[in-house]
């Protein structure tokens, strides 16, 4: 059954790409991703809203927002994605979501879920990728799925061979946080480990007024396995080891 690999042209596209992201992560299962995409006010409203926001964010910002898919022809099925962006340092780009539209899809503020999630987000994304890229223009895989039942068929090397393609063309060194799961691929497509990202400390909490139970519950979080790893793949060409220098 042949695969191909393809830009993403129709908003339409979404539809498929948002389930398949939903099983992806969770086979295996990654516990990073209900602190990423928390399923409020219901799985269901979860994964409409995010249908929406990514395919509205992908149409209002084509130039700097780019997916790929790969499509069973055979069977006519999307079973591998991948979003890529254009950091052009600091430029904003366009939205038309509001900020109540997306409480609804998250934790309470204040919540041990809240506050979790966005010392997660800070310390596994935001201040790794500050500190390896700072305000240099780059590029960022934010997504690369297969669906489960079609794995180990060359998918996810079509994928990265597409976005390798984006980021040669534009002249910009690429990032990405991995999974696990996902490191070989990427240091086997041109990557390079720059960071072994941290875990979760209670003690750096700092949230004296939580009981006892919302303590255990942060306690219950960080528990889980995770890790993550930053790879870098250099402008223009795949990294090699004792030529390209690390840039952190």
């Amino acid at each position: 059954m042949p695969l191909a690999v393809a830009d993403v042209t129709s908003v339409s596209d979404f539809d498929a790409i948002i389930p398949l992201l939903y099983s992806a992560y969770q086979t295996p299962y990654n516990p990073l991703f209900k602190h990423c995409f928390p399923p409020l006010p219901t799985s269901e409203a979860a994964q409409q809203y995010w249908k929406d926001y990514l395919a509205r964010q992908w149409r209002d910002n084509k130039s700097t927002r780019h997916w790929g898919k790969v499509t069973d022809e055979e069977r006519g099925m999307i079973i591998g994605a991948a979003g890529y962006s254009i950091e052009r340092g600091g430029q904003e780009e366009r939205s038309d979501r509001g900020e109540e539209d997306d409480e609804k899809h998250l934790p309470e503020k204040g919540s041990v879920e809240r506050v979790f999630m966005e010392r997660l987000v800070d310390e596994l994304a935001v201040g790794p990728l500050r500190k390896c890229v700072g305000e240099r223009a780059h590029v960022e895989l934010h997504f690369l799925v297969v669906h489960p039942d079609h794995r180990r068929r060359g998918a996810a090397g079509m994928l990265l061979n597409w976005g390798r393609k984006l980021s040669d063309e534009a002249g910009l060194e690429t990032v990405v946080i991995s999974t696990p799961a996902g490191r070989l691929v990427y240091e086997n497509c041109g990557f390079t480990l720059l960071e072994i990202m941290p875990q979760m400390e209670i003690n750096s909490v700092g949230e004296t007024k939580w009981t006892d139970a919302e303590r255990e519950q942060w306690r219950e979080y960080a528990s889980e396995d995770l890790g993550a790893y930053l790879l870098w793949r250099p402008a223009g060409h795949d990294f090699v080891e004792g030529v390209d220098a690390q840039p952190c």
